[in-house]
């Protein structure tokens, strides 16, 4: 597979010229190999940077997974957004990126996409398609993500993942890159209430049965009864709530399963939390 990516698509798509900036991103940078993309930016980074790795070699995800590489197969990127002016909005910042990726791939043309609370694409059979990692620095939010995209069903590191192409949809790393750089322009300034909602209705987490591990490594087992205002979870564990700020979650038992998204969604509806 063709291990190049090519930023004069994403710069058509933007209407950039030249080496200049593209849309809102001050800068687009292409590297061939890196240790980890979120390090990179953390250290040479400003506001409105964006780095592509095609390979990392120390690439993370949550909880010290590794990412595999697959010439050509995955994309990785990292963004320096900037940081939140309220320490409410900031829980809320992985959400907009996982969201910008669900609208991403939707537009591209794959719209049976779910997120899964707070890091995870997901696929219409519940398996991970992309995960994010956000990073809070002096100089901004890194958010680091990690897509499968073209890999075939054998270079899949776990059972649980997929990929778009084995998902129905094949596209190039320069649509999507493009797609993201868009949707998350837009997702930037969207009001968190707004976000919170349209979030909510693409999230597959809220109503399945889950077990969440917390930082501390106590695990939760109960249903996940929906997003407060801030954007963390709210855990149904026998006769009480809990609300879980950060922690990994799996789906024991996906209760709700992504449809397939209308042309037009409409306003989304109020989302009461339990109280």
């Amino acid at each position: 597979m063709d291990d190049r990516l090519d930023l004069s698509h994403v710069r058509r798509r933007f209407g950039a010229e030249g080496d200049g900036p593209i849309g809102a991103w001050t800068s687009v940078t292409v590297l061939e190999r890196v240790g980890s993309s979120n390090v990179w930016l953390r250290e040479h980074g400003r506001v409105g940077d964006v780095v592509v790795a095609l390979e990392q070699t120390a690439g993370r995800g949550r909880l010290g997974r590794v990412w595999d590489h697959v010439p050509g197969a995955g994309l990785a990127v990292s963004a320096m957004l900037p940081r939140p002016v309220g320490a409410d909005d900031l829980p809320v910042v992985p959400l907009r990126v996982g969201l910008a990726l669900h609208r991403a791939v939707g537009a591209l043309g794959l719209r049976t996409t779910a997120l899964k609370w707070p890091n995870d694409l997901l696929a219409a059979d519940g398996r991970k398609l992309a995960g994010v990692l956000c990073e809070l620095t002096p100089a901004g939010v890194v958010a680091g993500w990690g897509l499968n995209l073209a890999h075939e069903a054998d270079q899949l590191p776990v059972p649980e993942a997929t990929s778009l192409r084995l998902a129905g949809l094949s596209t190039t790393r320069e649509e999507v890159l493009a797609a993201w750089l868009a949707e998350t322009e837009v997702l930037l300034t969207m009001p968190r209430t707004a976000v919170l909602e349209e979030y909510r209705r693409a999230c597959a987490t809220v109503g399945s049965q889950v077990a969440v591990t917390l930082p501390g490594g106590e695990v939760l087992a109960g249903v996940a009864g929906g997003l407060d205002e801030i954007g963390r979870l709210r855990v149904r564990v026998g006769e009480r709530w809990v609300t879980v700020g950060s922690g990994d979650v799996v789906h024991t038992r996906m209760t709700r399963r992504p449809e397939e998204r209308p042309e037009d969604d409409g306003p989304a509806p109020p989302a009461a939390d339990p109280g």
